[in-house]
């Protein structure tokens, strides 16, 4: 009973360990950016929305401005990479 037990683990541990073909990584890579640029006028659209909020109750500053406007930079350039 033992054994089985061990030999179920063992496999199990091979199996995780063993290194995933490039090709699979990066098809889930691809398909991780596509879901984060599909996120970008989402995203963009809530910064207008606050941007306006702060410009209206008074409390938007310059620094403010210009954060969102690298944020929509880096949103639109796809990330750091």
């Amino acid at each position: 009973m033992k054994a089985r037990w061990l030999k179920r683990i063992s496999v199990g541990a091979v199996l995780l360990l063993a290194p995933a073909p490039a090709h699979a990584v990066a098809g889930i890579a691809t398909a991780v950016l596509s879901e984060l640029t599909a996120l970008v006028a989402p995203a963009l659209a809530l910064g207008v929305i606050w941007l306006g909020v702060l410009i209206m109750s008074g409390r938007a500053t310059l620094l403010s401005f210009l954060t969102f406007l690298i944020g929509t930079a880096i949103c639109l350039a796809g990330g750091f990479w």
